[in-house]
């Protein structure tokens, strides 16, 4: 196409067709209420008055409409064009188009809604211009009727963000909601254009609940699609796609939460971000974002669900803390608290309460603090929160009492909440020990807590927090019940302390108690410890041994109160006294500063800034004086430091006291960085906060703390100081061996019953001592590990178990630090003590640990190596064979030679379980590098098998997982020189060697991974392995095992393919021994996994390669089995459309390759060359029936059409599968002719596969077919599109295209074709085809009539091509109506020669003939005007011929359904014209022909308007003077053939026709009609007998008339008058034999008769009228024709019986007594004539009138008397008697006798 046709095309699509008059009329047709037809008449002031009222109703309802009233439905509206407007006027127009439809669209299922919107279509034409706005303004109600009007009138052109209408729009169905789901969520511009309108329609308050609730139920399920899509990939994908998710949605929240205005709005909002925050993966600061829009709009309308997407979101949170926004918002808020309860109820809110707790606490101003206080208070009784969040809060609560001093003296308010929280934190059950352990942990004064709160606290606590310590034991409680004065003491106390005997360096337990007692009694006044001093034991020891005894009691387990004074005492000491030393002190000060009560370490800070100072304020020989005094002879053994490091060590230790007074783990921390050695980079002096000490004064320092650890004897110093140093590393090891190490070999070494006394004074427990000895072992020191194994094993410590826990607790603590070959020894001498058997308990408790040390440590892949490759039998013969064939030749099986001779076998079983054990716990068991050992360690437990009594099944198990493991980690990884430790060999000779199914399981799981490895090794052990499975696993029901069979199958095979296809070999015929051992054990198979193993089985292999193959070998296995074929059903059926066509092409295939004689693929998959041919044929039938039933399945039918809505690609693949399917059927079909047993299962599934696909599939196969095959292949695949036919849907509109493009290939077939089933089989297949989609593809459907119409087929010889062609003509004719016209003439030229040749036949072909007639009925029903003329003419004419022609064509009903349609659908001219043409035909073709004429005739007239009568009257007239003429025309033919009945009764039609056309017209159109009727019955010029029989059809007419009409038409007995005199006068000159003559009388008299008879206009009374006829009508008595021998009173049927009977009407109605006389005179002559049969006839019309007339008549009885008395005597004996009954009757009549007159 060119630039210039591109520019053409694009404006013509552009074009608004303002020229094109029919595309205005199409365009202004599309509406919404009303049909095309209709809306295309009406006018704009028309539809304008129709809308104006809905409009008007809608304004009623809202009166937000009223403003459109003055633009979009006012009176100028109607002459508004949107094309003659400008650009400007446009866009101001749709702005005020989307107001209304925004408005609108919440009442769009009102009908006043449908009108209003029906204008804006009508005149704004807002479907095509306003396209996206309406669709969305009506999407809400996609489901209703409404929405499929919308879709009606929608253009081509719909806009792309709307392009998933497009099918709903050509099928005109409703879109489902899955649909709109789905398109929201994955086109972003409908998305985006959805979320705009409905912000926009809310922000303008034109929202509705409908609206709103869809947008928001929609757009959650979107997003949760979207979310689950984001999610899927990898984690960067994963990243960008939640990235650009939150782009998209996260604008339009903050958007519609704007609108604060409109609750449903912002409720939707809430639900979508409660998806976002549970669904998507986001982090806090998007959470946090969301929470600030959130809140920042809350109302009360919107609180609570605003309330509880808050709390949704704050549960995926990762922090407690919320945004300073958030909480502000939130607390602002009266009733939050109630709230929150409330809806704890139903939701978790224990997140965001306490955010919203600690996050008010937390705030600057007392008021929110207060506020956060008092939502603590009510919130914590609920039980909202767990027991951490509970201690948050009151932790949090205790921070504000420590913060807000100030505040609380100047805020009553915070104060008294602060005193309601902890009143009730104290008096709730379950709070109170929370809070008494969150008051314990921050060493909270409880009396500095009461003061400030003025709350009671520590009476309400079971125990004094700061003061745990000092709770009195019930010995001392005792103790004091029974102390001893004072005084006594005081007394008791020994002058002086023993020589050589230090308080720090002995025990004196009984003298130190006396003096804590004295130094610390009970109520003591202040002047007490002056007293104390005085005593006279220190006047011997002085302040040094005052020193100690202050040491000592600080630093023993003594009351917090007595340490604390010792503290204060010892710093006034220090500060008094130049002699003490304060390098003396320092260990002690770290122990005080580490001590658990505040008290107390708040008394060490001031002893430690008495110290920094005093530190260089010394005399060396004080100094030394006082540490020996101090420690006596141990001074020596400690390690002193230099003055000047002296002074440093405090300046550190000073610089953190106030820290260390704070918290008691302060202090150690502060010394491990001391002694620890500075790291590179950092300044020795100073880093991170902390002072470091040059290394000399670092070591110093560490050897003084360690030396001390030996010296001290209280061992609760030895433990600070061991808890100390164990923090530090290798900075000092040397002075951790020389002085520690011998410490804690004592320790080790120390029998239990020291331990526990010491353990007893010092308050200490053992496990505490012991963990800190052993702590300061380290992995490099000299040693330490052989004091670990020493404190380990236990040997001589006299039952020590709790040292022996903490040696191997000590272990797992360095094993990281070890090295390579001392994690070897201590592993195996772990491994060693694991095994060891003993009764003694500390052995027992050795090897216990020794196991969970060795489960517990992280065991490398070199240490596992190493005790892998130590599983060995010590008695094993030693093989001198290299390792490689000792491998090979190693066998389960092989000889008694290798037997444990030196080692009980169950110590190696032993020994080889706990190495596997500890393998398996390893996080190193997946190493390559144990590979090698594992298939070692396999080995040796074949070898072990033949020893054991048991089949090892579990070590197997474990070692082939293992082994497992590492192939799966390293799967595409492990280098291929390991591929030389894989033995296949060795797994397939334990799955052959053990019938335990853990180890089957294990092994098939190994082989598995093993062949995505080193495929090669697995492939030349693969069939016995499915051999070995077909026989065991595969009859396993658990799921395990099918996983097993599962991994086994997709990891094996699929190399075993791939290498036959490496090898060109048939991949089929390569595994089909694999598909056997399958299918062999499919009964053995359990049942539930069958479909899902064999399923797995063939997606392996390759479906389209197996499956077929699978088919026929169960088939072929089991023929009878009924389950069987059920399952083969069922697993064909599991595949997918192309999968399962594909298969069943394969088995025709097969089936075709089997016959006659088996091919190399049966011979392969069915073993047919061992078997007979009926075997044969049995295994070929069964796969037959399955095919057939798969194929006729309505699951492959919907799978084959959902195929046809997927890409082009599978499209075209389903097609070619089902093109080779059908081809192969159609060429089984013909092989079978002479294989009769197979013949009805293989025309089973030939119909089934001619019935599978949908129709345009099937017309896709039947082309090709139809190109390839024989005429009868081809016939049968017509017969079977043709039977489709009936199936396809109306609104099909693809199948009907497929179907009209087919046509021509049909019709090219059909014309070529010489054979006569393919053709009459293709004019059938085409007359089907335009049925269904000739009104739609009318030249299609044209063009396949044309060809129907053809010599070719309706101008073929045969008849029956003839019959099937006119057939489908005339369905054609029904289905094409109009268009079909242009074919008319030549298709009934035809139609007219095929029924002129049937009916000219000897023997008529009455299915030919009623064909035809068909025909003409269908063009006589749809297309009636087109059948006149000569075409009519020709019609009717043979249809009379058919009347006649025999008794099948007399009776048909297809000729008499067209006689009797032919007068309701013709025009009345034309029929009345062709029958005027056709009556000589109709005449000539005889009786039957001539009273379906008549039957036609007055149909037609009968069913015709009265002004179409009046209108073609003259035609009437002219054919009726034809019929009329009937007698003539019949007497003409001279033929015996019509007999006077059938006469009689054609003229009874006549009259009838003639009648129903004079009830129609009036008189003036009448009358001359009826004149010249009787002048063409009485003109002279015609020959005497066709005026008789013209004469004989009028007055039957003229009886008929009279009879009808009575007395209005009596005046036309004017114009019959004469004639009828002339007939009477003629009648009585006539031969009465004459017949003519006597029916014309007949007539005559009967005519005349009804004439008389309803005369009310006194017409016969006229004697101008009656003297006419009076004589000639007497005259006619005296006719010597008379019938003498008819005597009876009842009036014969002959004229002279009708004779009398019309003179006493004639009397009657000419009633005058001038009338009667001259009647009586005319009567009475005829008494006396000389013919007796006259003289009878005379005296029976006396008698008529005197029974008619009565006395009127008998008036003139006197006149009678003589004629009476004269033939009372007459000659004849019937006249006589006739006389006497005359007589009888006057004498009845006038109640008298006439004997006396006549005498």
């Amino acid at each position: 196409m060119t630039s210039l046709q591109k520019q053409l095309a694009q404006i013509a699509i552009n074009s608004t067709q303002q020229l094109d008059l029919k595309a205005q009329k199409a365009a202004h047709s599309k509406s919404l209420l009303f049909d095309p037809k209709d809306a295309a008449t009406q006018s704009f002031d028309t539809i304008h008055q129709i809308c104006q009222e809905g409009f008007q109703e809608l304004c009623l309802l809202d009166p937000r409409f009223t403003p459109f009233s003055r633009n979009l439905f006012s009176e100028q509206s109607k002459v508004e064009d949107r094309t003659q407007m400008t650009e400007k006027e446009n866009e101001e127009l749709d702005a005020v188009l989307e107001r209304f439809l925004g408005l609108v669209s919440g009442r769009l299922m009102l009908k006043p809604a449908h009108k209003a919107v029906e204008w804006l279509i009508r005149r704004f034409r807002i479907h095509e211009n306003n396209t996206q706005l309406t669709i969305l303004t009506f999407l809400p109600y996609h489901e209703s009727h409404i929405f499929l009007g919308l879709l009606s009138i929608l253009p081509e052109n719909i806009p792309p963000t709307c392009r998933f209408l497009y099918p709903y729009v050509k099928s005109l169905v409703n879109p489902p909601r899955s649909t709109i789901v789905y398109t929201i969520g994955h086109n972003t511009p409908l998305f985006n254009a959805f979320n705009k309108y409905v912000t926009g329609v809310a922000k303008a308050g034109q929202y509705s609940s409908t609206l709103l609730a869809f947008w928001a139920s929609i757009i959650s399920q979107a997003l949760n699609s979207m979310i689950e899509q984001a999610q899927s990939g990898r984690s960067e994908v994963q990243r960008r796609q939640e990235e650009d998710l939150l782009l998209r949605i996260l604008p339009v929240i903050n958007d519609a939460l704007t609108i604060s205005n409109v609750p449903e709005l912002v409720i939707g909002c809430y639900m979508i971000c409660t998806i976002l925050a549970t669904k998507g993966t986001l982090e806090d600061k998007v959470l946090d974002g969301m929470m600030k829009t959130i809140s920042s709009g809350l109302a009360m309308h919107s609180f609570d669900p605003g309330l509880i997407t808050l709390a949704v979101i704050a549960q995926e949170r990762q922090s407690y803390k919320l945004p300073k926004a958030v909480t502000k918002h939130l607390m602002a808020f009266e009733g939050l608290s109630e709230r929150l309860i409330l809806l704890s109820q139903k939701y978790r809110v224990d997140r965001l309460a306490l955010g919203l707790i600690l996050g008010a606490l937390k705030q600057s101003k007392s008021s929110d603090r207060t506020q956060g206080v008092r939502l603590g208070e009510k919130l914590l009784p609920t039980r909202i929160f767990d027991e951490t969040q509970t201690i948050r809060i009151i932790e949090a609560s205790v921070g504000v009492v420590k913060n807000s001093k100030d505040d609380l003296i100047s805020n009553a308010d915070l104060s008294q909440a602060l005193s309601c929280i902890f009143e009730t934190l104290l008096g709730s059950p379950h709070l109170e020990p929370l809070t008494q352990q969150v008051l314990q942990k921050l060493h909270i004064d409880l009396e500095l807590l009461e003061a400030e709160l003025r709350t009671p606290i520590r009476s309400r606590l079971e125990v004094e927090v700061g003061n745990l310590d000092e709770v009195p034991s019930p010995d001392v409680v005792l103790e004091e019940n029974t102390k001893i004065p004072l005084a006594d003491v005081v007394e008791s106390i020994p002058k002086h302390i023993p020589e050589n005997a230090s308080f720090l360096t002995t025990d004196m337990p009984d003298l130190f108690d006396q003096l804590h007692e004295v130094f610390f009694p009970p109520n003591a006044a202040d002047h007490g410890q002056l007293q104390f001093e005085r005593l006279d034991i220190w006047r011997q020891g002085g302040h040094a041994a005052l020193s100690a005894f202050y040491i000592r009691l600080w630093s023993g387990p003594s009351p917090i109160g007595s340490r604390t004074k010792a503290l204060e005492v010892m710093t006034n000491l220090l500060q008094q006294s130049q002699s003490l030393d304060e390098q003396t002190l320092i260990p002690y000060l770290l122990h005080a500063l580490a001590d658990e009560s505040p008290r107390v370490r708040r008394a060490a800070l001031n002893l430690g800034l008495s110290m920094k100072q005093r530190s260089s304020e010394h005399s060396k020989g004080r100094t030394e004086s006082f540490r020996g005094a101090i420690y006596r002879h141990a001074a020596e053994e400690i390690e002193w430091m230099s003055i000047s490091e002296t002074e440093k060590v405090m300046s550190v230790i000073a610089a953190k006291l106030h820290e260390c007074a704070m918290d008691a783990s302060q202090i150690s921390n502060v010394i491990e960085h001391v002694l620890r050695k500075p790291q590179a980079g950092q300044e020795p002096e100073k880093s991170g906060g902390t002072v470091h000490l040059k290394s000399k004064a670092r070591t110093a320092f560490a050897e003084f703390l360690c030396s001390h650890v030996g010296v001290v004897h209280s061992y609760n110093v030895k433990l600070r100081l061991l808890q100390v140093l164990g923090r530090v590393g290798k900075s000092m090891s040397s002075s951790r061996v020389r002085h520690l190490h011998p410490n804690v070999r004592k320790w080790i070494t120390l029998p239990l019953q020291e331990i526990n006394p010491i353990c007893d004074r010092e308050q200490l427990a053992p496990n505490l001592l012991d963990r800190a000895h052993l702590g300061v072992l380290f992995a490099k020191d000299d040693g330490a590990l052989d004091l670990l194994r020493s404190a380990a094993q236990g040997v001589s410590m006299g039952g020590r178990a709790g040292l022996q826990g903490a040696a191997f607790n000590r272990i797992k603590e360095i094993w990281p630090t070890l090295s390579t070959n001392n994690r070897l020894s201590m592993t195996k001498t772990l491994l060693d003590w694991s095994l060891e058997t003993a009764s003694d308990v500390q052995i027992q408790t050795c090897q216990v640990e020794a196991a969970d040390t060795l489960r517990a440590v992280t065991l490398s892949g070199e240490v596992l190596t190493s005790i892998l490759d130590s599983i060995r039998s010590p008695g094993q013969v030693v093989d001198q064979h290299p390792a490689v064939k000792r491998r090979r030749t190693s066998k389960s099986g092989r000889g008694t030679n290798d037997v444990v001779v030196k080692e009980d076998m169950s110590r190696i079983l032993r020994r080889t379980t706990f190495i596997l054990d500890l393998v398996g716990l390893s996080s190193s068991r997946k190493n390559p590098e144990l590979l090698r050992s594992l298939f070692h360690v396999l080995d040796e437990l074949q070898q072990y098998k033949g020893q054991a009594d048991s089949d090892l099944s579990y070590l197997q198990t474990i070692t082939i997982t293992y082994i497992t493991e590492i192939v799966d980690k390293g799967e595409g990884t492990l280098p291929q020189e390991m591929a030389q430790s894989v033995r296949v060999d060795l797994l397939v000779d334990c799955l052959r060697t053990t019938s335990n199914p853990q180890v089957h399981n294990a092994a098939l799981l190994l082989i598995s991974s093993l062949a995505v490895w080193v495929p090669d090794r697995v492939l030349h052990s693969v069939m016995p392995i499915f051999t070995f499975m077909g026989s065991t696993v595969l009859r396993q029901s658990d799921e395990y095992s099918a996983h097993v069979v599962d991994t086994t199958v997709s990891r094996v095979v699929p190399p075993l393919v791939t290498s036959l296809q490496r090898k060109n070999q048939d991949p089929i015929a390569g595994t089909s021994e694999l598909l056997l051992s399958f299918v062999a054990a499919y009964e053995h198979i359990p049942s539930h996994r069958r479909l899902h193993l064999f399923r797995n089985l063939l997606q392996t292999i390759g479906s389209q390669k197996s499956l077929f193959a699978v088919i026929s070998m169960l088939m072929d296995r089991y023929p009878n089995d009924d389950d069987a074929k059920a399952f083969t059903e069922e697993l064909l059926s599991s595949f997918n459309a192309i999968e399962q066509i594909e298969a069943c092409q394969k088995c025709l295939e097969l089936i075709v390759d089997a016959l006659p004689a088996p091919g190399a693929l049966s011979q392969v998959l069915l073993a047919s060359n061992e078997k007979t041919e009926d075997q044969i044929a049995i295994t070929l039938g069964q796969i037959l029936q399955v095919l057939a039933i798969i194929l006729s399945s309505p699951q492959l039918k919907t799978k084959f059409t959902s195929v046809k809505r997927g890409n082009q690609a599978a499209i075209e693949g389903i097609q070619t599968q089902y093109h080779a399917l059908l081809s192969k059927s159609i060429e089984l079909s013909q092989i079978v002719k002479v294989v009769s047993p197979l013949q009805a299962p293989v025309r089973e599934t030939e119909a089934a596969t001619l019935a599978l696909p949908p129709v345009t599939d099937f017309i896709e196969s039947a082309k090709r077919l139809l190109q390839d095959h024989s005429d009868e292949t081809c016939r049968r695949v017509l017969v079977a599109l043709g039977a489709r036919l009936g199936s396809i849907d109306e609104r099909d509109s693809k199948a009907r295209l497929v179907l009209t493009e087919f046509l021509p290939s049909l019709i090219e077939m059909m014309r070529k074709s010489s054979e006569v089933a393919f053709k009459a089989t293709a004019i059938s297949c085409i007359g089907n085809i335009v049925d269904k989609c000739g009104k739609k593809y009318s030249e299609a459907a044209l063009s396949s009539a044309e060809a129907i119409a053809s010599d070719q087929a309706l101008g073929n010889d045969n008849d029956g091509i003839k019959i099937i062609s006119l057939l489908n003509l005339a369905g054609m004719v029904e289905e094409l109506q109009d268009d079909f016209i242009p074919l008319l003439p030549q298709i009934l030229s035809k139609g007219f020669e095929v029924l002129e040749s049937t009916l000219s036949a000897e023997e008529s072909n009455l299915q030919l003939h009623d064909a035809v007639f068909r025909m003409i009925t269908a063009v006589t029903d749809r297309l009636p005007f087109m059948l006149s003329g000569k075409h009519l003419d020709s019609a009717l004419a043979l249809s009379f011929r058919s009347a006649t022609a025999s008794d099948e064509c007399r009776t048909s009903e297809s000729r008499q359904e067209f006689a009797d349609l032919l007068p309701k659908k013709s025009g009345l001219k034309e029929l009345l014209s062709a029958l005027d043409r056709t009556w000589h035909n109709a005449v000539e073709a005889g009786s039957e022909a001539i009273e379906e004429f008549l039957t036609i005739l007055r149909l037609a007239i009968s069913g015709s308007q009265n002004p179409q009568v009046v209108k073609n009257s003259s035609i009437l007239f002219g054919l009726f003077l034809k019929i009329f003429d009937l007698r003539v025309l019949i007497r003409s033919r001279n033929t015996n053939e019509f007999s006077e009945e059938r006469i009689a009764y054609f003229e009874s039609l006549i009259c009838e026709s003639a009648l129903a056309m004079v009830y129609k017209i009036n008189d003036t159109i009448f009358r001359p009609f009826f004149v010249r009727l009787v002048e063409s019955a009485s003109e002279n010029q015609a020959q005497k007998d066709i005026k008789t029989l013209r004469s004989i059809t009028l007055f039957s007419f003229c009886e008929r008339l009279f009879d009808s009409l009575k007395a209005i038409v009596t005046k036309y007995s004017h114009y019959i008058l004469e004639h009828a005199a002339q007939i009477l006068a003629q009648g009585v000159h006539e031969d009465s034999g004459d017949h003519d003559i006597s029916t014309l009388l007949s007539c005559c008299l009967r005519a005349l008769r009804k004439s008389f008879d309803y005369d009310e206009s006194e017409f016969w009374q006229s004697p101008s009228h009656s003297d006419r006829i009076c004589e000639p009508l007497l005259a006619l008595l005296t006719n010597a024709s008379f019938d003498r021998s008819e005597t009876s009173e009842a009036d014969p049927p002959s004229p002279d019986g009708v004779l009398i009977l019309t003179i006493v009407a004639f009397a009657s109605a000419s009633s005058s007594l001038e009338h009667h006389k001259t009647l009586h005179s005319h009567l009475l002559p005829k008494l006396r004539s000389p013919n007796a049969a006259v003289r009878l006839a005379a005296v029976k019309t006396e008698q008529a009138l005197a029974a008619r007339l009565g006395e009127d008549w008998l008036s003139m009885l006197p006149e009678m008397i003589p004629y009476i008395s004269e033939l009372q005597e007459d000659d004849d004996e019937v006249v006589e008697k006739g006389v006497h009954r005359w007589i009888q009757q006057i004498e009845g009549v006038l109640g008298e006798s006439l004997d006396g007159m006549l005498q």
